[in-house]
């Protein structure tokens, strides 16, 4: 975790995010200690113009949604 969000793949990116999500899913706060870097993988996703043509929207919408639903909300739970 200590080298996302990366930079030379940027398309690794959604790769990381997609284990994410699943991580989360199976277990709740193990991924707590990597918010941060977690966090400018998703926005990379978002917004890095070199994925533009790379990302559908559909991931687009589930990295947004990932940003909402779980690190928002362990920002207000913190």
């Amino acid at each position: 975790m200590s080298v996302i969000p990366f930079q030379g793949d940027v398309t690794e990116n959604e790769t990381v995010i997609k284990f994410c999500m699943n991580a989360n899913n199976l277990m709740k706060g193990r991924l707590d200690p990597h918010m941060q870097k977690i966090t400018m993988t998703a926005l990379m996703i978002l917004v890095d113009s070199r994925l533009v043509k790379e990302t559908d929207e559909t991931m687009k919408i589930l990295t947004a949604k990932f940003i909402k639903n779980v690190i928002m909300q362990k920002e207000e739970d913190s």
